[in-house]
């Protein structure tokens, strides 16, 4: 892989020299994912790059002994703004089991990886909801509420009288064992 790639260029749009950080970076990218946007940040205790693709979250450091980290985007909830601390703009990742306390030189710099993980976690929402999730046991209550909006609507519109409506309502909304519910009649 190489970071004359096209999305790999666009992505270090503000790093013109050569860097150890971007070549290690290179080296954890997949093929089977684009790098959708990459800053530099502060995690665990070391200035690193951190990276949105469309598959995972990555960040990398070549201090000390260097690390790498990544998390699924699958597990990325989202990034919140932790506001200003000593001069660094301070922000979150949230996943399913941590939040990630992740420092950023200014507000633009960490807005601008919020903003690709936000896409991308939507994106991912967005197209999952497909039909193929379970729909949850409502015991016919939506049902209910659709039908007596149906009755007001018919009152409203003078189809029915007070009488029409209050029984109409009550045969709507019936408890189980078919008696009207407490304090109606």
């Amino acid at each position: 892989m190489s970071p004359q790639r096209p999305d790999i260029a666009a992505a270090f749009w503000w790093e013109s020299q050569p860097n150890d950080k971007l070549d290690r970076l290179v080296h954890y990218l997949r093929e089977d994912e684009i790098l959708l946007g990459a800053r530099n940040a502060w995690f665990r205790r070391a200035w690193g790059i951190m990276a949105v693709t469309t598959r995972r979250i990555l960040m990398v450091s070549t201090a000390g002994d260097g690390y790498a980290f990544e998390l699924p985007i699958d597990a990325a909830l989202e990034m919140t703004d932790g506001g200003d601390d000593d001069g660094y703009r301070i922000f979150y990742l949230h996943d399913y089991e941590a939040s990630t306390k992740l420092f950023f030189t200014n507000s633009l710099v960490g807005d601008s990886v919020y903003d690709r993980l936000y896409w991308c976690v939507s994106r991912l929402m967005l197209d999952r909801r497909d039909g193929d999730l379970d729909q949850a046991d409502d015991q016919g209550v939506i049902g209910e509420f659709d039908r007596f909006r149906k009755v007001k609507d018919a009152f409203e519109a003078g189809a029915l009288d007070e009488e029409a409506l209050r029984n109409a309502t009550l045969r709507v909304f019936l408890g189980p064992e078919r008696q009207p519910p407490p304090r109606t009649v």
